[in-house]
């Protein structure tokens, strides 16, 4: 019989059974037909609540209990046949299953939920089997995804239940304990699939919670079914909205990115996201925390082969996901674990290692506190610090060194290298790669620093033109300025040029840049200003590089600044840096529009001419001369020297940031 309930039950996908049969096995689930038994969820309580004891204390019960029979657990369930076993042998005469009517569909549960009916005897023959032969269960921490606070009661209660013989009306009652009342629907859903086969669950964090219940009841083939699932919604576009609101640690709400996007553009400079939530990747890394023991679980090896490559390709390199804010704000929210597996692709690209080494700071600076030394120097070693640029390998790697050796726990100490460490990289870091290898197999660095020393180069996102940013600054925010000095002339204004994405500054090559429009002036002249800045991530209170110390270093990048022109599509074309004429950080310049000196002489002729000519037009007819006022006043516009260049309102053009080898 049991073989033959083993061909029913486990092989109804198959075509081998009988139709009807499988989907009466599956209507069973949660009925009282048949029924035979209750499942009740109750509050784990500790190590005693696994063992068999007469004092056993009063037990809090978790939502409402569940109907369910022994025929179709014991064969789908290895933990349920084992105490099925149990109560065969060791149940008294007295606390035999008495007969029920067929249809108990409509039993009065009262007993368990009434407030007056809550605190019974015990009765070991119903606790559970031997702690020995039954699975050790992982502490799982209450969800933050349900309405339900943690220590809060359950739909049901808390009630308080204790199960005595004359109590329990025939059937006979398996306690089932939970870590929280948030734990009840993955647990019924688990129980659900040993009925059904199938995955009832809307979200990966739901399937995770489902596949751990699975594994803890030991449902046969749920994990796998689970994991199946996840792959599904893994190369699906994006998970369901509902799934986000969780924490991931640190009691985080993540909420900001349920309505945003997640199919981006390859652009560093623009980001297309609209229509779908957070992507399925990042949504199972984000609940690594339900993930299960990888070391003793080989199964989920699987799901994650699947996950990586579309949590890399999702983000694509370091320049796009800082000039980007959607993925910018979802790298944030990224834990560690995934943190390290985006870092440590070798399909993760970047215009420059050092701008890996800004993502990992502007990270680091949102999410220290969920970190620890173990994980920071993991995370760390991914960055390949042989490939830095001469300003990283020159300034910054010293300086945090320096703040790491100041105070290792701080958040300006998060980078674990000291000063001497940091010279050491510096030095070989230029040298050949057998070079640099043959030194470091005689160096007694630290492994983590062999490691990043030996890394090959990353794949390059920027062509050899390099990055370009698209800008503009609106005639509106112009004419404001011009207003506002006018109001106080001794004040020094500019207009800030706005990228892509309405921010005012892009990251490239390890620094942020940014254009402004200077001030107006009565001389009207044109131009724009470039900044070449250190990101505020690597100058964290305390930190050295938040001490002002004018000139820092210079920038191996060549600018060029493309300004639109009503002269044809090419505009006007600047260029600043290079070998010659080098960019540095901390530094202004102020690049002056070509036509400039040509536009001031034209101006002044024109207002000579103007003026000979109202002379001479005083006496004639009126509508001549409301047409040279008319012309006079175009000339004295505030932003007339901008006339060539103001088109559609805004003044507008492109920044390239191309590196120099």
């Amino acid at each position: 019989s049991k073989i033959l309930l083993y061909r029913v039950y486990f092989q109804p996908m198959t075509g081998s059974i009988n139709k009807h049969v499988a989907r009466a096995i599956s209507s069973l689930f949660a009925s009282g037909r048949d029924a035979d038994m209750l499942i009740v969820f109750c509050q784990e309580t500790g190590p005693s609540e696994m063992g068999v004891a007469k004092d056993d204390s009063r037990r809090v019960v978790l939502g409402d209990p569940l109907p369910a029979h022994q025929l179709v657990l014991r064969y789908a369930s290895e933990r349920f046949a084992i105490e099925f076993e149990r109560w065969g042998k060791h149940r008294p005469d007295s606390l035999n299953t008495r007969t029920v009517s067929c249809d108990v569909s409509s039993i009065n549960y009262d007993w368990l939920t009434s407030p007056r009916s809550d605190v019974l005897l015990t009765d070991d023959t119903l606790a559970w089997p031997d702690a020995t032969q039954m699975p050790q269960r992982q502490s799982i921490q209450p969800a933050q995804i349900t309405g339900a606070e943690p220590g809060s009661e359950s739909p049901a209660g808390p009630d308080l239940l204790q199960s005595p013989a004359t109590a329990h009306r025939g059937l006979t009652i398996s306690f089932v304990p939970l870590g929280s009342a948030d734990e009840v629907p993955s647990a019924r859903a688990a129980i659900q699939f040993a009925y059904t086969g199938r995955i009832t669950a809307g979200s990966i964090r739901e399937v995770l919670e489902l596949r751990r219940q699975g594994a803890y009841l030991q449902i046969t083939g749920c994990t796998a079914a689970c994991d199946e699932a996840i792959i599904s919604m893994l190369n699906s576009s994006c998970t369901p909205r509902k799934s986000h609101g969780y924490n991931f640690g640190d009691g985080s709400y993540i909420s900001s990115l349920c309505n945003q996007g997640c199919n981006s553009q390859q652009s560093a400079s623009s980001d297309s996201t609209d229509g779908c939530a957070l992507p399925a990747a990042i949504d199972l890394y984000i609940n690594g925390s339900l993930w299960p023991n990888l070391d003793a679980d080989m199964g989920f090896s699987a799901v994650l082969s699947v996950a990586k490559p579309q949590l890399v390709a999702h983000f694509g390199d370091a320049s796009k996901v800082l000039n980007t804010s959607l993925l910018r704000e979802q790298l944030l929210v990224l834990p560690p674990i995934a943190l390290e597996a985006l870092l440590e692709s070798e399909e993760f690209g970047t215009d420059n290692e050092s701008t890996v080494l800004l993502l990992l700071a502007v990270w680091m600076e949102a999410n220290f506190l969920l970190t620890n030394s173990d994980m920071r120097q993991r995370l760390c070693r991914t960055i390949r610090l042989a490939h830095l640029s001469r300003p990283y390998l020159s300034l910054v790697l010293p300086a945090l060194a320096a703040d790491h050796e100041k105070d290792p726990v701080s958040p300006s100490g998060w980078f674990p290298l000291d000063v001497m460490q940091a010279a050491f990289v510096a030095n070989v870091a230029g040298l050949p790669e057998t070079d640099r290898m043959e030194l470091l197999f005689l160096s007694s660095v630290p492994p983590y620093v062999f490691e990043a020393l030996s890394l090959p180069r990353r794949r390059l996102c920027a062509a050899a033109s390099g990055l370009t940013f698209s800008w503009h600054a609106a005639e509106q925010e112009l004419l404001l300025q011009k207003d506002a000095h006018a109001v106080h002339p001794g004040c020094v204004s500019s207009v800030p040029c706005i990228f892509g994405e309405d921010v005012t500054r892009c990251a490239a090559h390890g620094f942020e840049w940014r254009l402004s429009v200077p001030q107006v002036c009565e001389d009207l002249n044109t131009a724009i200003s470039l900044f070449c800045e250190l990101p505020s991530a690597l100058a964290l209170p305390g930190s050295r590089l938040s001490k002002p110390c004018g000139l820092w270093t210079h920038v191996p990048v060549v600018a060029t600044i493309k300004v639109q022109a009503a002269t044809g599509p090419g505009g006007v074309q600047i260029k600043k840096g290079g070998r010659s004429d080098m960019l540095w950080v901390g530094m202004r310049w102020d690049v002056v529009l070509p036509p400039l000196a040509q536009r001031q002489t034209q101006h002044k002729q024109q207002q000579r001419q103007r003026s000979q000519l109202r002379g001479f037009l005083r006496h004639r007819h009126q509508h001549q001369q409301q047409l040279v006022d008319h012309s006079v006043a175009e000339d004295r516009h505030p932003l007339a020297a901008w006339t060539g260049y103001m088109l559609a309102g805004k003044v507008s053009g492109t920044l390239t940031l191309q590196g120099i080898p």
